[in-house]
């Protein structure tokens, strides 16, 4: 579930591989990344890092 995939991207972000992730669950993402970029109307916009 959503616990083991938030593990599996945390070790690979640790082991120092870039991780992508798209979803509508920016609170989700946010805590999971150091940097978080929302697409609106197609354009992309950096919300945070």
């Amino acid at each position: 579930g959503r616990d083991e995939l938030d593990a599996t991207l945390r070790g690979a972000a640790a082991a120092g591989a870039t991780v992508i992730v798209a979803s509508h669950e920016l609170e989700r993402a946010g805590a999971l990344a150091s940097r978080v970029v929302e697409v609106v109307g197609g354009q992309v916009r950096e919300l945070e890092r």
